[in-house]
């Protein structure tokens, strides 16, 4: 069940708090930010933990006040994202620290906290208590990950690889949504194999069986679909010179998402714009043949898992946790990302044998459903939470007791 939902940390009271004593439930407090995949992380966990009688869940995101804004975006100082993002980290560390001091954030109302990304769980191990409190955060690339795999500044990000440095170690269990973000904690960080679990981004519940109404592109157009609001960053640009130099008598191609300048001299395009997720879901991806993500820098896109699951064979950059997405070869294709030539030749191929693109669809949404539905992603993670709050509570048994 879900106890209630903050977005302002001055509004932590006794009555949005669970009862200040274990009573037989997993009391869990839920922190993320509400942007982009971190947003859909939390949401879902908090959608999965209302169907479950054993957890009681407090979901807080951390919605920035206007001041914090001002402070660390509208500057004369040329910060970099990165110094940006480990200002805000650190500011927040002191919020939530001042939160517990207050009591306002009464950490016996909790057995677990969980937050998204790995960074908000400073200021619990900073003030850990002597009970079985569990500490688990959840990450989708560390500073590591960013220097090295999409070759950012070892300087800029120095300030983040020492967050990660003091806090990952310390967790009790680390989540990870692709596991080229798990190996860099166990390798870059030291984080035990044993405290590390793959949690990766989900899509709807899926029944056994063919996608409803898909059938293999024959005997008409393809429908090519790409999504996402950054279009430039996911390679929509590039996707739609390929597309009207190459296949604008062969194939649709489907443009979902805001920030897409519309081109109404492009031929066989639609522009869906920004649309609701069930819409998404429900409506668009399975009406499509074929999903392409030639993205520049990602981490885990939630797209490709949610393409997957509507039954739809996809092409995308091999990088991040993509690979843990797509299986090269049977659910996919992956490719050298900016490899311009590689990509049309992986989407040419698809496009000339609609059985195999449809054969690749169907394994995918076999794949979502055995790997990417809420039941196996957020039941696994809640029933592993339980797991590390038995291990502790004896400890935290005989510091009630005392």
């Amino acid at each position: 069940m879900i106890v209630a939902t903050v977005r302002d940390i001055r509004a932590f009271s006794p009555s949005v708090l669970p009862p200040p004593r274990h009573d037989g439930r997993l009391r869990i407090l839920n922190i993320g930010l509400p942007i982009l995949g971190l947003s859909s992380f939390t949401k879902s966990l908090a959608e999965h933990a209302a169907t479950r009688d054993d957890v009681m869940m407090t979901h807080f995101e951390l919605v920035n006040a206007t001041w914090m804004k001002v402070l660390f975006r509208v500057s004369p100082v040329p910060w970099s994202m990165d110094l940006q993002c480990a200002n805000m980290v650190n500011l927040w560390r002191w919020r939530i620290r001042r939160a517990i001091d207050s009591g306002a954030l009464n950490l016996d109302c909790f057995d677990a906290v969980v937050t998204c990304p790995q960074h908000h769980t400073m200021a619990f191990i900073d003030r850990r208590p002597d009970r079985p409190f569990v500490i688990s955060a959840h990450t989708d690339a560390t500073a590591a990950n960013t220097v090295r795999d999409f070759g950012d500044s070892s300087i800029t990000t120095r300030p983040l690889d020492r967050c990660d440095r003091y806090l990952l170690p310390r967790c009790d269990l680390v989540t990870c949504m692709g596991w080229f973000a798990g190996n860099s904690a166990r390798d870059d960080y030291g984080v035990d194999p044993d405290r590390l679990m793959l949690v990766p981004p989900t899509t709807t519940e899926i029944t056994p069986g063919d996608p409803p109404g898909k059938t293999p592109a024959r005997g008409r157009l393809a429908r090519i679909a790409i999504a996402g609001n950054d279009w430039v960053r996911k390679g929509g640009p590039e996707l739609l010179r390929w597309h009207q130099s190459r296949w604008t008598e062969r194939a649709e191609l489907h443009v979902i998402g805001q920030g897409a300048p519309e081109d109404p001299a492009a031929r066989n395009v639609v522009w869906h714009g920004r649309v609701p997720r069930e819409k998404l879901l429900n409506e668009l991806f399975p009406s499509m043949d074929l999903f392409v993500l030639p993205t520049k820098r990602d981490m885990s896109p939630w797209v490709l898992v949610e393409a997957a699951g509507a039954g739809i064979a996809a092409v995308s950059s091999r990088l991040g946790g993509i690979p843990d997405e797509v299986i090269d070869g049977q659910t996919g294709l992956l490719c050298t990302p900016g490899a311009e030539n590689e990509f049309i030749r992986a989407i040419e191929s698809l496009l000339d044998d609609p059985d195999r693109c449809f054969r690749m669809g169907l394994a995918a949404r076999e794949y979502a459903r055995r790997h990417f539905t809420p039941r196996v992603v957020y039941g696994g993670l809640l029933d592993r939470l339980w797991t590390e709050f038995r291990r502790q509570a004896p400890r935290g048994i005989r510091a009630e007791a005392e």
